[in-house]
């Protein structure tokens, strides 16, 4: 037995409008795939282009090498880096000095109050 329901004007509109959109919404979606699609092979061939282009660069770079005269440097030793101990002593002399001028500044604000005043 099959049973029927039926609906209103109101009610049939809201489905069907419902419906459509929804329909609308999947095709868009179908829409923005193949777009997507088409892109992804465009990259793809733009990036085995580019990997074709590479390799004829480094190719040249290799033949240029080959040509070019290769010239020997005598380089510095690289300085020894610091140790802790030693960047912490410049730290604490640093600190010293900012004291210092802290306090070369107190007495000549203090010289300056004695003229004024």
């Amino acid at each position: 037995m099959v049973e029927y329901v039926k609906f209103s004007g109101v009610e049939r509109f809201y489905g069907q409008n419902n419906l459509l959109y929804s329909e609308m919404g999947i095709l868009n979606i179908i829409k923005r795939i193949l777009a997507l699609k088409k892109l992804r092979r465009e990259e793809l061939m733009l990036k085995i282009f580019l990997k074709k282009k590479i390799g004829e660069v480094v190719e040249g770079m290799q033949i240029l090498d080959k040509l070019l005269p290769h010239v020997h440097f005598k380089f510095k030793p690289y300085e020894k880096k610091k140790s802790r101990d030693e960047v912490e002593e410049a730290v604490e002399e640093l600190d010293e000095n900012l004291r210092l001028e802290q306090e070369l500044e107190q007495i000549k604000m203090k010289l300056a109050r004695l003229e004024r005043g």
